[in-house]
C-alpha cells in the first residue's frame, strides 16, 4: 500500500514533515528568545540585589518561565519573560529615583547648621541623636522607601529642634560672654590691685594690712569665674554674672582707697626727678595704673638725669641745637687747624676739646629728646587720659620696659604710638627691635648683620614702619634675620623724588616678578616689596602706600590666570608700537628692546599707582584711578595697547595714539595711560573742547563767507568750510606744558595742546593757524568750487584781515593757548559707559547756606547722592563727584567713617548728622583742653613757625615765646588760637617787615608806596596763610575729633593717601572741610576748603536706562 501512495498523498506527507519540524524550531527560537529576555532580568536583578528593592514577584515569574520553557509553551514563556522584564525595569527606575532621593537628604544633611556653640548636653544629645539616626537612614546607597520616609520626617523636624535650642544656646550665650568680658577685665584689674598692694606693703604702709583684708574679699570670686566658664557650669556662671557688679564696685572703690594711700607715696618716690612739678604728677599717675610701668617710667627718667639734669623745654630743644651746630662747625674749624699744624699742642688739645664739646651737645640733646618723648606720652599724648583711642593698661608695663631697655628705641616707639593706634603692634615691633639691637639683627645661624650703631638705627626705623604701616610680626621677624636684609639694591639708591622712587621700587618687584620663562614668581615678588620697606639700605625712605598697591596686585595676578595669558600672548613689535614708552621704562635703546621688555613694561604699569602728580588731569586720572580699582584686567589690556601696538583703545570711539610726551622720572605707562584718555576725550567731547574748536570754525567760515560771489551758495560754502577746518586740527593733551590757571590746589602743568592733523605739529600762534586755514581755503577751490568765491585771493586776504585773529577765538582765547583743564564725562565715557552729571550741592543751596554751615551741608547731601550699591558696602568702592570747573576725583560711599549716618535710613539723616557730627564738634568747642594738653600743639606751632623765621630778631621773639609764653591755664580751642596768635604776632610782624626789606634792598629805583603796599599785602598774606595752616593743623591733631571721609582726592603718591573729610571743627564747633592723610592718620588744612565751598558739586555716574 505504501508503495500505492499518491503523488498528493506523498506531497502532504512531506509537507506535514516540513511543518512539524519548523513549529519545533520555533517552539526553540522562541525558547532561546525568553531565555535571553530572562538574562536581561538577570542582570537587573544582580545590579539591584542588596538595594531594599522588592525582587520576589520577579524571581517567581523568572520561575514560571523556566517551567513553561520545560513544558514547550515557549508562547506563553515569552510573555511572562516580557512581564519580568518590564517589572525589572519599573525596578530599576525606583531604585535609581530611591537613590537620587537620597542624594538630596544627603545634602540637606550636610546643610545642617553644626550644633550651637552654648547648648547644654541634653540638647546635643537630642540633636547628634537625629544626627546618628539619620547618618544610619541614608548610609546605603538605595534605602529603603520607609527609611527614607523617616528620614524626611527627620529632616523636616530638625529645623525647628535646632531652632529652638540656638535661642537656648543664644540665650545663654550673653549671660558666658557677659561673664567673660567682664571676668577679662576684672581679672587684669585684680592683678594690677594686687601688683599696687605689694608694692604698699614692701613701703610697710600702715592701711596696707586693712585695705588687703577688702582684696581678699575681692580675690575670691574672680578665680571662680574662669573655672566655671571653663567647665561650662550654667548655675555657676549665672550667679558669678549677678555678683558682676558687687565684685566691680568693690575693686573700683578698692582702687580708689589704693590711690589715696598710694599717690602721696608714689609722689614721693618721683620728687627726686629733675622734671617739673605737673610733669611729676603725671608720672606719679602711672603707678595707679601699672606699678611696673611706673617703676621703669622712674628707673628711665633717673638714668637719663644721670646723663644730663637740666632743662628739658623746648625753646632748650632748640638752643640745642644750635648749639650742637655751631660745636660741630667750630670743631671743623679747630680739626683742619690742627691738621694745617701738626707740631702744635695747643691747637691738637683744642680740636680735641672741641670733639668733646660736640659729644656733649650730642649727649645732652639725646637726652632731651628721650625724656621729652616720655613726659609728654604721659603727660598729654599716649599714656593721658585724652587719648583716643585709650592705651591698653595691660601694655604699659610693655611699653616702658622697652623706654627703659633701649631708651632710642623706646623714644621712636613713643614717636609711633603718638601718630598711630596699632599700639600692640608698635609695641611688638619695638620689642623686636630691641633683641635685634642686643643680637646685632643675628641672623638664623646667630651671625650679627649690622654693628652697634647701624642695629640702633635700623631698630628705630622698623618702630617707625610698624606705626606707618601694619607689617605682620612673622614677616618682620623672618625678614630681619635673613641676608637680604642687608643686601644693597644699587639701582633704588640715591633717589630723593618721590615719584621716581615710586617708579623704580615697582620697576624692581616688577624684575623679580617676571621669571626668565615668562612666568609670574608671585612668592619671590612678595619678598621683594618688603624689601622696599624692610631691607636694611630702603627702610629709611618710606612708600608704604606703594607697597600695599604692589601686594594688592600680586594679589590679583596670583588668583587671575588670564593674566598670566595676556602676558604670554604678547610679542614685540617689529617696528613702531609703544616702543618709545616701553624703552623709557626700561632704559634701553628702542632697537634693543625684547619681547620679554615689553611683559616687562606691562607689569611694571600694573604694580605702579595711578594719581594724579603736578599735571591738572584729573579729569582723565580720576576715572583712570577708578578703572584700575575695579577692572584690574581691563586696565592691563590698555598697558598692553599701549605699549604693544602704541594706542588706546576706548570704550566709545576710535583707537588714539599714545601720549608719549611724559615725564622722565615716572611710570610711562601709568602716565601715557592718564594723558591718553584726556586726548581720546577730547575726540568725543561734543559739549565740550570739540564743541568749542567747531565754534570757531564756524566764526572763520562765517567771515571768510564774505567773499562768496552768491548769497544763495554762501550757506553750502561756509558748511563746507566749517567742516574742513574742523577736521583739520585736534587737540592732544600735553602734561609737560606749565600752565598758571590751574585752580584745583594742587596741579601746576598740563592743558590740551592744538595740533595740526595733517603734520602732526603743534599749532603755536595764529600764523600757523592762518596757514592751515589759507591751505584749506586753496584746496577747496581748487576741489572745484572756484564758483563759490570771488577769487582765491580774495578769500586770503580775508586770512589776513585783524578781524580773523578775533573769529578764531574760543571764549575769548586763542585756540593753541586754552585754559587747562579738560571734561570728567568724556574721559569717563571713554574707559566705562556714558555718563550724566546730576547735582550734590546746587548753587542757590550754597547761597542760601551761611559760609561755617555748608560744609554741614555738604556733608549731608553727600550722604543723600553717594549711596553704597552693595551691602555690605565696600570700602573701596568709587564714583565720581566733582566741583564745577575745579576738580574731577573719587567719591568714596562705602567708607566705613560714613556708616553712622546712614542709620535708619534718609529718615533719619538729620539727627544722625546732629549725633555724631555736630553735637560732638559743639562739646569740643565748649569744652576747655587742660594746659598739659595745650603745650605739645603750642610746641608744634611755634617751633614750625620758628624753623621758618627770616631773621636773627624773629628767631629770638619766637625761641622767648617758646620759653615764656607756654599755656598756663585751661583753654578752649578758641581761646587757645586766639591766645597763640597773640604770642607770635610780633614776631610774624618781623617776618613780614624783613622779607620786605629784603624784596626792597636790589630794587634801583626803589618801588612806589603803592607798589611797597601792594607786596606788603601779599607778603602778609603768605605769612598769614603759613600760620593758619600751622594753627589748624595743631589744634586738630590735638583733640579727637568725629571724620567722615568723602572721597579720595587723587593727590597721592607712593607716600600718601590724601583723603577729602568733613570732620567737626574745634574751634568754632561746626563741621570743616579738610584734608586726611594716610597712612599717619593727621588731619591737614584745606587751604582751597573756602573757595571749594562756593562751587557746586555733582555726582558723575552711569546714565539711567
Amino acid at each position: 500500500m505504501a508503495g500505492d501512495l499518491s503523488d498528493r498523498g506523498r506531497w502532504f506527507i512531506d509537507r506535514y514533515i516540513l511543518h512539524t519540524t519548523q513549529k519545533a524550531e520555533t517552539r526553540a527560537r522562541k525558547g532561546r528568545e525568553a531565555e535571553a529576555e530572562l538574562a536581561k532580568v538577570a542582570l537587573i536583578l544582580d545590579e539591584y540585589e542588596g538595594t531594599n528593592s522588592p525582587t520576589a514577584p520577579i524571581v517567581a515569574k523568572i520561575t514560571d518561565v523556566r517551567r513553561l520553557i520545560g513544558e514547550d509553551n515557549p508562547r506563553d514563556a515569552m510573555r511572562v519573560a516580557k512581564e519580568a522584564l518590564q517589572d525589572a525595569l519599573a525596578l530599576e527606575q525606583e531604585a535609581l529615583r530611591r537613590k537620587e532621593n537620597r542624594e538630596q537628604l544627603v545634602e540637606l544633611l550636610d546643610a545642617l547648621p553644626p550644633n550651637p556653640q552654648y547648648a547644654i548636653q541634653a540638647e546635643l544629645d537630642m540633636l547628634n541623636a537625629d544626627r546618628t539616626d539619620l547618618g544610619n537612614l541614608l548610609r546605603p546607597v538605595f534605602p529603603s522607601a520607609a527609611d527614607l520616609d523617616r528620614a524626611r520626617v527627620l529632616l523636616r523636624n530638625f529645623p525647628g529642634k535646632i531652632q529652638r535650642v540656638q535661642q537656648n544656646a543664644d540665650a545663654r550665650g550673653v549671660i558666658i560672654r557677659e561673664l567673660q568680658s567682664a571676668h577679662a577685665a576684672l581679672a587684669n584689674d585684680l592683678a594690677l590691685v594686687s601688683r599696687r598692694l605689694e608694692n604698699l606693703e614692701a613701703k610697710q604702709a600702715p592701711e596696707w594690712l586693712e585695705l588687703s583684708v577688702d582684696f581678699t574679699l575681692a580675690e575670691t570670686d574672680i578665680p571662680k569665674m574662669k573655672a566655671a566658664l571653663d567647665n561650662f557650669d550654667m548655675a555657676e556662671i549665672t550667679r558669678l554674672n549677678g555678683q558682676v557688679p558687687t565684685i566691680r564696685t568693690l575693686l573700683d572703690q578698692l582702687k580708689r582707697d589704693i590711690e589715696a594711700v598710694e599717690g602721696p607715696l608714689h609722689l614721693q618716690d618721683v620728687q627726686n626727678l629733675n622734671i617739673s612739678d605737673a610733669q611729676k604728677e603725671a608720672v606719679a599717675s602711672l603707678g595707679s595704673k601699672n606699678f611696673d610701668a611706673f617703676s621703669d617710667a622712674m628707673d628711665a627718667i633717673a638714668d637719663l638725669d644721670q646723663r644730663y639734669a637740666g632743662d628739658c623745654s623746648a625753646a632748650e630743644l632748640l638752643q640745642t641745637i644750635d648749639d650742637l651746630r655751631d660745636a660741630r662747625a667750630d670743631r671743623d674749624a679747630k680739626r683742619q687747624d690742627a691738621a694745617d699744624h701738626p707740631d702744635d699742642a695747643t691747637k691738637q688739645a683744642d680740636a680735641t676739646r672741641a670733639q668733646q664739646l660736640v659729644d656733649a651737645e650730642k649727649v645732652k640733646l639725646e637726652v632731651i629728646e628721650q625724656k621729652r618723648s616720655i613726659l609728654q606720652a604721659v603727660l598729654s599724648n599716649t599714656f593721658s587720659a585724652d587719648k583716643k583711642p585709650p592705651f591698653p593698661p595691660e601694655l604699659l608695663a610693655d611699653a616702658f620696659a622697652i623706654i627703659k631697655r633701649n631708651p632710642k628705641v623706646g623714644q621712636a616707639m613713643l614717636d609711633a604710638l603718638a601718630r598711630g593706634t596699632r599700639y600692640k603692634d608698635i609695641v611688638d615691633t619695638a620689642r623686636l627691635a630691641c633683641d635685634g639691637v642686643d643680637s646685632g639683627f643675628a641672623d638664623r645661624n646667630g651671625n650679627p648683620q649690622l654693628n652697634a650703631d647701624a642695629a640702633a638705627w635700623y631698630a628705630r626705623k622698623l618702630v617707625q614702619k610698624a606705626g606707618q604701616y601694619p607689617v605682620p610680626q612673622d614677616i618682620i621677624e623672618r625678614y630681619t634675620t635673613h641676608p637680604y636684609m642687608v643686601q644693597d639694591i644699587p639701582e633704588l639708591n640715591g633717589i630723593n623724588n618721590r615719584d621716581e622712587l615710586t617708579t623704580k621700587r615697582a620697576r624692581y618687584v616688577g624684575k623679580v616678578l617676571l621669571g626668565p620663562d615668562g612666568k609670574l614668581n608671585i612668592d619671590a615678588a612678595r619678598v621683594a616689596v618688603y624689601d622696599t620697606l624692610l631691607n636694611f639700605h630702603q627702610v629709611g625712605r618710606q612708600t608704604p602706600v606703594l607697597a600695599e598697591h604692589m601686594l594688592k596686585t600680586l594679589d590679583f595676578l596670583e588668583n587671575n590666570p588670564e593674566a598670566q595669558q595676556l602676558l604670554d600672548d604678547v610679542e614685540a613689535p617689529g617696528i613702531g608700537g609703544g616702543r618709545g614708552l616701553v624703552a623709557r621704562d626700561t632704559g634701553k635703546q628702542r632697537g634693543e628692546l625684547t619681547t620679554e621688555d615689553f611683559r616687562q613694561s606691562i607689569l611694571d604699569a600694573m604694580l605702579t599707582p595711578i594719581y594724579q602728580g603736578p599735571v591738572g588731569s584729573c579729569f582723565a586720572t580720576a576715572p583712570a584711578i577708578r578703572m584700575r580699582d575695579e577692572d584690574p584686567l581691563g586696565t592691563m589690556k590698555h598697558f598692553r595697547d599701549l605699549a604693544v601696538d602704541g594706542v588706546l583703545r576706548p570704550k566709545t570711539g576710535d583707537p588714539v595714539p599714545a601720549v608719549k610726551n611724559v615725564p622722565g622720572n615716572q611710570n610711562a605707562l601709568t602716565r601715557s595711560f592718564e594723558y591718553t584718555v584726556a586726548t581720546a576725550a577730547a575726540r568725543i567731547d561734543h559739549k565740550g573742547k570739540h564743541r568749542q574748536l567747531e565754534n570757531s570754525a564756524d566764526e572763520i567760515a562765517k567771515l571768510l563767507g564774505e567773499k562768496v560771489k552768491s548769497g544763495k551758495k554762501r550757506d553750502a560754502a561756509t558748511a563746507r568750510l566749517k567742516i574742513a577746518i574742523t577736521d583739520a586740527f585736534e587737540f592732544r593733551y600735553d602734561p609737560e606744558v606749565l600752565v598758571g590757571d590751574a585752580n584745583d590746589g594742587s596741579s601746576s602743568r598740563g592743558k590740551y595742546v592744538l595740533f595740526n592733523k595733517a603734520t602732526g605739529q603743534p599749532v603755536a600762534n595764529i600764523d600757523d593757524y592762518r596757514a592751515v586755514v589759507k591751505d584749506i581755503v586753496h584746496k577747496t577751490i581748487k576741489s572745484g568750487d572756484t564758483s563759490f568765491f570771488t577769487s582765491r585771493g580774495d578769500v586770503a586776504k580775508l586770512v589776513d584781515d585783524p578781524r580773523f585773529a578775533g573769529a578764531i577765538k574760543i571764549n575769548g582765547a586763542e585756540p593753541w593757548d586754552l585754559p587747562s583743564g579738560g571734561d570728567g564725562t568724556s574721559a569717563t565715557e571713554v574707559l566705562d559707559e556714558p555718563v550724566e552729571m546730576t547735582y550734590v550741592l546746587r548753587q542757590a543751596e550754597i547761597n542760601a547756606t551761611p559760609p561755617f554751615e555748608r560744609p554741614a551741608k555738604l556733608m549731608e547731601k553727600f550722604i543723600e547722592s553717594f549711596v553704597p550699591s552693595t551691602d555690605p558696602a565696600d570700602p573701596s568702592e568709587k564714583v565720581a563727584i566733582s566741583t564745577r570747573g575745579r576738580h574731577l576725583f573719587n567719591a568714596l560711599p562705602g567708607h566705613p567713617s560714613t556708616a553712622p549716618l546712614r542709620e535708619g535710613g534718609p529718615a533719619n539723616l538729620a539727627a544722625n548728622l546732629q549725633r555724631e557730627l555736630l553735637d560732638p564738634a559743639q562739646a569740643l568747642a565748649a569744652a576747655p583742653m587742660s594746659a598739659a594738653a595745650l603745650a605739645a600743639p603750642f610746641e608744634e606751632i611755634v617751633a614750625g613757625l620758628l624753623r621758618n623765621s627770616k631773621s636773627d630778631a624773629e628767631r629770638l621773639a619766637l625761641r622767648n615765646t617758646l620759653e615764656n609764653e607756654m599755656p598756663a591755664a585751661d583753654m578752649t580751642p578758641r581761646q587757645f588760637e586766639q591766645y597763640v596768635q597773640t604770642k607770635v604776632s610780633a614776631a610774624l610782624a618781623m617776618r613780614v617787615q624783613e622779607e620786605l626789606d629784603q624784596w626792597k634792598a636790589p630794587l634801583n629805583p626803589q618801588p612806589t608806596p603803592a607798589e611797597e603796599q601792594e607786596k606788603r599785602a601779599k607778603i602778609q598774606a603768605s605769612v598769614e596763610e603759613e600760620k593758619r595752616r600751622r594753627l589748624d593743623s595743631a589744634i586738630l591733631n590735638a583733640v579727637e575729633t568725629p571724620q567722615f571721609v568723602i572721597a579720595d582726592t587723587n593727590w597721592n603718591g607712593g607716600d600718601v593717601v590724601r583723603y577729602l573729610v568733613i570732620i567737626g571743627d574745634p574751634v568754632n564747633g561746626t563741621a570743616k572741610l579738610c584734608e586726611k592723610w594716610m597712612p599717619s592718620g593727621r588731619l591737614e588744612n584745606f587751604s582751597e576748603a573756602n573757595d571749594w565751598m562756593t562751587d557746586e558739586w555733582y555726582k558723575v555716574d552711569k546714565r539711567n536706562p
